[in-house]
């Protein structure tokens, strides 16, 4: 028996930019169509609140906005990091278990596959599929008998450097560094942790983020463009020049 049918709402490539809603056949209780409608200025729990305060509520937005446009894959490696930096934070838990539901598969399988696969290597429907290194997903010989293989010690130093530093340029909002650092990591390793599925993320938020600039740029009126760039604020603050833009416009 097929699950209740649900609805997505999806955000077209830039050719064509309205909104349509899509169904899916799969389970989920966050309803479908809604639409996000940023506020220009925090919300009151995080007036006077710490730095950590607003990391953990900037990363669980994020991890929301992915799953509002339909990137329920990349919604779960965003609510993971909100989980694996602050722990059960809001509803994260949750919400990242429906979305694994919703896609019929475990979090394990999401998260660390055994190697990367067709569909890790995507980044949602309304974006097309990232840009894998040709070697990346190819069969990888297993370790030779007798022991392991010369220097693999500090091979095995090494990726575990890469993984830092690119989580490191991910935490700072250095998206396109972490992705070259993650791709880098999945093309010398072939899977590594969580890897493919954080830089899938990245990517989606990436492409989300010209997407709405895009909007933004070719906005017909200022409310228009200023939604656009308050929706990449929640995510990428220092994208392109949308905190100059966006002082402006809260000026008028």
């Amino acid at each position: 028996m097929r699950p209740d049918r649900v609805e997505l709402s999806f955000l077209l490539p830039v050719t064509n930019l309205s909104r349509v809603s899509i169904c899916l056949f799969a389970a989920t209780p966050f309803g479908c169509g809604a639409t996000r409608e940023p506020a220009a200025q925090p919300p009151p729990e995080l007036v006077g609140a710490t730095d950590q305060d607003r990391i953990s509520s900037s990363l669980y937005e994020r991890a929301r906005v992915l799953e509002e446009y339909g990137l329920l894959r990349e919604a779960i490696g965003a609510y993971t990091e909100v989980l694996d930096q602050f722990g059960e934070y809001k509803d994260s838990k949750e919400r990242r278990q429906q979305l694994a539901d919703a896609l019929g598969m475990s979090l394990a399988e999401i998260i660390i596959p055994e190697r990367p696969t067709a569909a890790t290597a995507q980044v949602g429907a309304p974006f097309g599929p990232a840009k894998i290194p040709s070697g990346e997903g190819a069969p990888r010989l297993p370790p030779r008998s007798g022991g392991a293989p010369s220097g693999s010690s500090e091979r095995e130093t090494r990726w575990i450097e890469m993984y830092g530093r690119a989580k490191e340029h991910e935490r700072a909002h250095r998206y396109l560094t972490a992705i070259d650092v993650y791709t880098e990591l999945l093309d010398g390793r072939g899977s590594y942790k969580d890897a493919a599925l954080r830089r899938s993320t990245l990517v989606a938020l990436h492409r989300l983020a010209e997407q709405l600039y895009a909007r933004g740029v070719a906005a017909a009126s200022e409310e228009e463009a200023q939604n656009n760039f308050e929706q990449i604020e929640v995510f990428w603050p220092e994208f392109r020049d949308i905190a100059e833009r966006l002082a402006e416009l809260r000026e008028d």
